[in-house]
């Protein structure tokens, strides 16, 4: 049986650090500036820099719709992976997966991810951790997900740290304990993870694992809000609107009226304990 997880919607192709990268964190990416990366990596690419042919795929499976150009990542993926660049193995995978660009295969998705975890990378080992929670390409195992979290969660990796709370709050091939999956959500949280933020923001709200602490709560919330977390805005809006003393947050962030929570009895299902 599947976990009871929604897969977190911010499992990316991992990108390499080039270029590109800057240039998109210094808010200064362009058609034309992608157009400049192209140039860059391509000329390394056919000089066969494995890590230019997965910042090149990188680029191209950016290009939505473009059936060429998602040909060409599969291909320069391929390339990179056969000569062992973790990354290449794990985006790869992860096209696996998904049936992009390819027949959709988790058993072979799997057994490159295992090549990129012999690495030591561990995005592989997280996304190993959860074909085991999910039994996606092999027999579901609990107690298998949770050693590859643990895993890479070791090497620091966020997701697998928020990961391992998610596993203790709903006690899945552990005992349920939700002071152990506030811990992990915290560490996860203080290290940048959005969904974490979440996870924690919910269980200071509901005291789950940790005295109840609206203040708390709503700073997370907030924080994972403006990373993009779409559960957190959904708690936001939620909080705002079904509570009696709204905390002055509300209205400092102008949260708009939404019209589920005004309903008489409308009953608030907090969005919380998600894997990414």
């Amino acid at each position: 049986m599947a976990s009871p997880f929604r897969k977190a919607p911010q499992r990316e192709i991992v990108f390499a650090v080039t270029v590109l990268t800057f240039l998109a964190t210094a808010n200064c990416y362009s058609a034309s500036s992608e157009t400049r990366a192209i140039t860059l990596y391509r000329g390394s690419a056919e000089a066969s820099d494995l890590e230019a042919q997965n910042g090149l795929a990188a680029i191209y499976l950016e290009r939505a719709g473009d059936q060429h150009a998602l040909k060409l990542a599969v291909s320069l993926l391929e390339s990179a992976a056969d000569q062992g660049l973790a990354a290449a193995q794990f985006n790869l995978a992860r096209l696996y997966e998904t049936g992009r660009g390819v027949r959709q295969d988790y058993e072979h998705a799997f057994q490159l991810l295992l090549r990129a975890a012999g690495q030591r990378y561990a995005p592989a080992q997280n996304e190993i951790g959860f074909l085991y929670l999910e039994g996606l390409g092999i027999s579901q195992d609990y107690a298998q997900a949770r050693t590859w979290f643990e895993r890479a969660a070791a090497l620091g990796n966020v997701a697998a740290t928020n990961n391992l709370g998610a596993m203790y709050a709903q006690g899945l091939g552990v005992d349920q304990n939700l002071q152990m999956a506030f811990g992990w959500y915290a560490r996860a949280a203080e290290a940048g993870s959005a969904i974490a933020q979440n996870n924690l923001a919910v269980a200071y709200l509901t005291g789950r694992g940790v005295e109840a602490n609206l203040p708390l709560g709503v700073k997370w919330l907030g924080l994972a809000a403006d990373h993009g977390n779409n559960d957190a805005r959904y708690n936001l809006r939620a909080l705002c609107h079904t509570v009696d003393d709204p905390p002055v947050a509300c209205s400092e962030r102008q949260i708009s009226t939404a019209s589920y929570f005004q309903r008489p009895g409308a009953k608030v299902l907090w969005k919380s304990d998600y894997l990414e």
